[in-house]
């Protein structure tokens, strides 16, 4: 590491990190970044999803949108949202769904594996949009529920 000098009047020293150091900070500082990124997972034809993006576009904030009909959810990043929301598998669900009622959800036994694999499979299941922020992530009805993340 090479010296850089001094230039003010404190009596420290500043160093110059290699090209590896300094390639890992930048690594670090894009994930950082990348973590505090708005995401909205989304059925673009649904009206709330409209809203959000509505919401969201006035308030002049940047977030990427991801269609989970087009770009599906995996098991993993469906528990990892709902852990961040901090509700339950069926909390997440919607009840008025076809699906819903042909598949019995109501009347039989799922454990929270199920439940999460039976919304990955029916993502009419789900309701939306479910807006992440880093480590946080919220159901986005009412739309107001996002103000805690921005």
């Amino acid at each position: 590491m090479g010296v850089i000098e001094n230039t003010s009047n404190r009596s420290h020293k500043s160093y110059r990190t290699d090209k590896a150091q300094s390639t890992k900070h930048k690594a670090l500082r894009t994930i950082e970044i990348m973590s505090d990124q708005i995401t909205v997972y989304e059925k673009p034809t649904c009206t709330k999803c409209r809203e959000m993006d509505k919401f969201l576009r006035e308030r002049g904030v940047d977030f990427s949108k991801v269609n989970y009909y087009i770009e599906p959810l995996t098991k993993k990043k469906l528990t990892e949202l709902i852990s961040k929301m901090k509700i339950s598998p069926r909390d997440l669900l919607r009840k008025s769904e076809p699906i819903y009622r042909e598949l019995g959800i109501a009347t039989k036994e799922y454990t929270d594996e199920q439940l999460i694999a039976v919304m990955v499979e029916h993502p009419d299941l789900m309701q939306r949009p479910i807006v992440e922020r880093g480590g946080r992530a919220v159901l986005g009805r009412p739309t107001e529920n996002v103000e805690e993340l921005l």
